[in-house]
């Protein structure tokens, strides 16, 4: 009984580790975008809506990895308002070719900038507006499939300024 405890305990002490270890284990991503990042501090491996951080240490025969995995959904995005102030664009979603129209209640000049998802500005026009209804046709055809972001710029005569950033969805 005890030559047999001591030889299961010789071969679990020697056998143990080669039993559970990784050597051949890297880790890698399956996705249709991100990638894996390593140094000699450690690796990163990330995806598109996770993110997964593994770190390996190894030392002879041993290998110990540790990591985690955010399996929240973190996001940017732009919050869309519905119109206000007698702003408004149509037809949203559009091909590139919209309408942008002010119903302004003082006279005044405006700038309306349109900028895709990276901040590139794609459109830049002027408007001078006068009190009622005030509209003007913005052509970005040809740009890319997307989401671009409408920036209103209106300065009053009095020289008070308004800004108001409108989503504007490019769909073919």
């Amino acid at each position: 009984m005890k030559n047999k405890f001591i030889i299961i305990l010789v071969l679990g002490v020697f056998a143990g580790p080669q039993l559970f270890s990784q050597p051949s284990l890297k880790p890698f991503v399956v996705a249709s975008s991100g990638g894996y990042y390593t140094s000699a501090a450690g690796s990163l491996s990330a995806t598109v809506a996770e993110m997964t951080m593994v770190q390996t240490f190894s030392a002879a025969s041993n290998f110990l990895t540790q990591g985690f995995q955010q399996p929240g959904e973190w996001y940017a995005s732009v919050k869309e308002d519905k119109p206000t102030n007698g702003i408004n664009t149509y037809p949203n979603p559009n091909n590139g070719k919209f309408c942008f129209v002010v119903n302004s209640q003082q006279k005044g000049s405006a700038v309306i900038n349109v900028y895709d998802i990276l901040g590139r500005k794609t459109v830049s026009e002027k408007m001078n507006l006068n009190p009622g209804i005030n509209s003007t046709s913005i052509d970005i055809r040809g740009s890319a499939i997307g989401i671009y972001l409408l920036e209103y710029l209106f300065t009053y005569e009095n020289g008070r300024k308004e800004a108001k950033v409108i989503k504007i969805n490019l769909a073919y």
